[in-house]
């Protein structure tokens, strides 16, 4: 009667099994809460960083691998297993879109403009450098500790499991390759004059903006360099510009975080007369009249003229616009685009705030631009190179692009240079990750096939003593 009342007593497999489940989930929860825990307090006191990602990851990595050999229970089991990998990932993922959709390392005063009240959460959530954040830097931790325990608990290396461990291999090699480019990753801006002068320093740069490294004995910042190790020097600057045009534009304020009201330019149109254009937000406009020579004052020849412009060059254009707005029409003066009143409001409705059309001169804008630059070791060495805008120039180390041009001085150039160490290695441990995996489903799939087919051994009889 005992035995079957504890045979009763005693749980099913499956009971087992949910038992052993929700063990795993909460363990999952408990690390991954402590992880975004302890980087939260961490970065209370330490303030994120390319470096402070780095070492906060090793640190806290090698402690939680060490953790998970010396507690009781299975620890190690569920770090390695599938469920923990794939909550991590997902976590990761939401991490890596939130950084996406929030802007990244602007200053301060720009989330508040930007986002309102929740721009102060931003701030001091780090959310403003989420992938630099001691939060994220622990999950990155926890992420590396699982898959050294992964590879651990299927050791040793074996051509049925090969694939698994190039696969690792892979992501081992992707996670150093990205601290060598947090820890030792460079970018910067050179500024070039075709003068014969030569360049051999990077002033470095953060969000667009010059790092300052001190300040002089009057107060006045010192701004942050790394050494290119050769010197670089600009031969010729190539400025291809568009022919003059004429265009409408359509402008909206903006308003700017010092309180000041800035236009700007949110659509551009070129004047066809006839055309009906939307504007954004649902209004509406057309080009009733367009005159290619207008002459104020000389109402004969302008009415002449306006029947008839198309093809004839522009001397002094203007253009009298029609603009509907909730489908009704009002048609404004001529809008000489080279005099001074070349632009009409646009009345709001619906979501439709106040705007502004303008005829307006289109001025000789960048086609193209390039940089004829030659670097020169210390030894003495030359390389010739030719940067444009999606043509880059990569040399010893450094990769240099070209980005911007001062339209009133034809021998200037901007170049931005980028020094990464860790992104070769990135992409070997992504080259790593595709062949592990090309090996499980092509390989790996065949060995166990042939292994199933293979009869058993025959097992010798035994014979009596």
């Amino acid at each position: 009667m005992s035995d079957n009342s504890s045979a009763a007593a005693r749980p099913t497999p499956s009971a087992l099994e949910r038992l052993a489940g929700l063990r795993e989930q909460v363990k999952i929860v408990l690390l991954v809460a402590a992880a975004l825990l302890t980087g939260g307090v961490l970065q209370l006191f330490v303030e994120p960083g390319p470096k402070q990602l780095v070492v906060a990851g090793l640190i806290a990595g090698v402690a939680t691998f060490a953790l998970s050999q010396l507690l009781p229970g299975r620890w190690r089991e569920v770090m390695a297993g599938f469920r923990f990998a794939s909550v991590l990932l997902v976590i990761l993922a939401l991490a890596a879109a939130l950084g996406t959709l929030i802007l990244q390392g602007r200053p301060f005063e720009e989330y508040t403009a930007k986002y309102g009240a929740v721009g102060d959460l931003i701030v001091a959530l780090r959310l403003d450098d989420l992938f630099h954040s001691l939060w994220f830097a622990c999950l990155v931790a926890l992420f590396g500790a699982a898959v050294v325990n992964s590879a651990l608990l299927r050791f040793p290396v074996k051509a049925k499991n090969l694939g698994f461990f190039v696969c690792h291999l892979g992501l081992i090699t992707s996670l150093v390759g990205a601290a060598l480019s947090s820890f030792f990753a460079v970018r910067g801006r050179v500024e070039l004059f075709a003068d014969g002068s030569t360049v051999n320093q990077v002033y470095v740069t953060k969000g667009g903006q010059v790092q300052v490294a001190g300040y002089d004995a009057r107060g006045q910042p010192i701004p942050a360099t790394a050494a290119l190790g050769f010197d670089l020097r600009l031969d010729q600057f190539d400025l291809v510009r568009y022919a003059t045009e004429y265009r409408v534009g359509y402008y909206e304020p903006k308003a700017m975080a010092d309180g000041r009201m800035e236009w700007r330019l949110k659509a551009s149109f070129d004047p066809e007369p006839g055309v009906k254009h939307l504007l954004p937000g649902g209004n509406a406009f057309s080009i009733a009249k367009l005159w290619t020579s207008y002459v104020p004052g000389n109402e004969a020849a302008n009415l002449a003229e306006g029947k008839d412009a198309a093809g004839r060059a522009m001397s002094n254009p203007a253009a009298a616009l029609e603009i509907r707005v909730d489908g009704e029409a009002t048609t404004t003066a001529p809008l000489v685009a080279l005099g001074g009143q070349n632009f009409a409001p646009v009345p709001p409705h619906a979501s439709q705030p106040r705007g502004y059309l303008a005829f307006e001169r289109r001025e000789e804008e960048a086609k193209s631009y390039q940089s004829h630059v030659t670097a020169t070791t210390p030894s003495g060495e030359k390389r010739q190179a030719l940067v444009s805008v999606n043509d880059p120039f990569t040399y010893q180390g450094w990769t240099f692009y070209q980005v911007n041009y001062d339209p009133k001085n034809p021998k200037y150039s901007g170049l931005e240079a980028v020094h990464d160490p860790g992104v070769t290695w990135v992409f070997v441990g992504f080259t790593l990750i595709m062949v592990g995996v090309a090996y499980m489903f092509y390989v790996e799939t065949r060995l166990k096939r042939r292994v199933r087919a293979e009869p058993p051994a025959e097992v010798p009889a035994r014979t009596a003593a």
